[in-house]
């Protein structure tokens, strides 16, 4: 008490200062409080009206979306077994013979010791050369005609005065004139244009293994068999959309004017998009990552993306039903598309003997012609390809074993490989 009789003065400063302070603080925030009132009010108001409109989270209300979202995730898992079922059922492994036996061994998955016990590296080489070449038979293909055919054709047309004495034909090698030559690469021209549907390329296809050997790397053998698959989709799209053209025109004898694709430059497969594979090492099959460059997609848990192009000569009337017939296919997407004039390659007195020749070699017929170059993009799931794990049996699934063969799983991104993948890589789940 003495101490407050001593300092009344201070004591009372203080309590004014404190009380003021609360004054001008509780001033300084009123607005703050009037908003924090406004806002609860307005929220009383909207409840208070979704109750009158029946608009409130009932159970009902929660019970239907709750089904309508269990709707859409079956659909999900619909939607996705048709995707995996259609790269099952469209793409089949090759069946091998091996020699001495009447039973055929699926080409994967990849099993060293039953290719080493069986010999498949061969049957494999072999028959996957020979579905090349049905490929290519099944375009109904001609050829342009070769500086050989020019010079035996110009033989057979070549005046006499381009003639030895007593020469019924003129001698293949002989310098004949540019009008004999001429003719003779105008008969050609139109000859060969008859010949068949579409022009192929000697070295049109993307062509893993040359020839067949007796060993190879199982990622090689799977590259061979997924470039297969893709060049089977290209080439099946160009010949649907040849054979409706033909059917809708009611042409009997096909050649390549009356076709809408004329010409199969190349095809080539790169590997898979977002990675580094390739799926051969000739100079002429560039990787086709250009394609993935456009939607920087890759390879994912989910799925795998295989890139590719191809390069054709078309009219541009039918370019859009070429897409469709190959998106339908399989999981098939065109990315980018690319329009040319078609290139020329004018035939010279000097050339090779046998070398093909394009451009003016090449008869195309009255219509417009472009050269078109597509890229594209095959995605395949992961289920499939890399097959199916099941936890509870701890095996894979008989209908979904893995495909893709471990030298190729390691190529893929981190990111991409599945638990079962890693574990698979690590030596276990085979």
């Amino acid at each position: 008490m003495t101490f407050i009789k001593q300092n009344l003065f201070l004591v009372i400063l203080a309590a004014v200062t404190l009380a003021g302070g609360g004054a001008l603080l509780l001033l300084a925030h009123s607005g703050d409080l009037d908003d924090e009132l406004a806002a609860r009010a307005q929220v009383s108001d909207d409840l208070d009206a979704a109750r009158k409109q029946g608009k409130l989270y009932t159970r009902e209300f929660i019970e239907a979306q709750t089904n309508a979202a269990e709707t859409d995730a079956n659909n999900v898992a619909k939607a996705r077994r048709d995707m995996v079922d259609l790269n099952r059922r469209n793409f089949q492994v090759l069946k091998l013979k091996p020699v001495g036996k009447s039973v055929d061994i699926p080409a994967f998955p990849f099993n060293a010791q039953q290719y080493d016990e069986n010999a498949l590296y061969f049957p494999f080489t072999k028959t996957y050369r020979e579905e090349i070449r049905n490929l290519r038979e099944s375009l109904k293909p001609t050829a342009a005609p070769t500086q050989a055919d020019i010079e035996a054709q110009a033989a057979m047309f070549a005046p006499p005065s381009e003639r030895a004495a007593g020469e019924r034909d003129a001698s293949p090698g002989r310098s004949f004139s540019e009008e004999t030559r001429r003719q003779a690469l105008e008969y050609l021209r139109m000859n060969n244009a008859r010949k068949g549907c579409v022009y192929v390329e000697d070295d049109a296809f993307t062509v893993v293994f040359p020839e067949p050997v007796g060993t190879a790397q199982p990622d090689k053998l799977w590259a061979a068999m997924l470039s297969l698959w893709i060049q089977g989709d290209i080439v099946a799209a160009i010949r649907q959309t040849n054979d409706e053209l033909l059917a809708k025109r009611g042409v009997r004898d096909p050649g390549v004017p009356d076709s809408a694709v004329k010409h199969l430059v190349n095809i080539r497969v790169g590997g898979y998009a977002g990675t580094t594979s390739k799926f051969t090492e000739s100079p002429s099959a560039e990787p086709a990552g250009e394609a993935g460059d456009l939607t920087q997609a890759g390879c994912t848990k989910e799925y795998d993306l295989v890139a590719y192009n191809f390069t054709v000569v078309m009219t541009a009337e039918h370019l859009l039903a070429l897409q469709q017939n190959l998106m339908r296919r399989n999981l098939h997407t065109i990315v980018k598309v690319e329009m040319t004039a078609p290139q020329t390659k004018p035939i010279t007195p000097g050339a090779t003997a046998g070398a093909a020749i394009a451009g003016d070699a090449c008869y195309y017929g009255p219509e417009a012609v472009f050269e078109v170059k597509l890229y594209g993009q095959l995605l395949l799931l992961t289920d499939w390809e890399r097959g199916l794990w099941d936890a509870q049996e701890k095996r894979w699934m008989q209908d979904f074993p893995p495909l893709m063969p471990k030298e190729t799983l390691s190529t893929l991104p981190q990111a991409a490989l599945r638990p079962e993948d890693a574990e698979r890589l690590r030596g276990g789940k085979d």
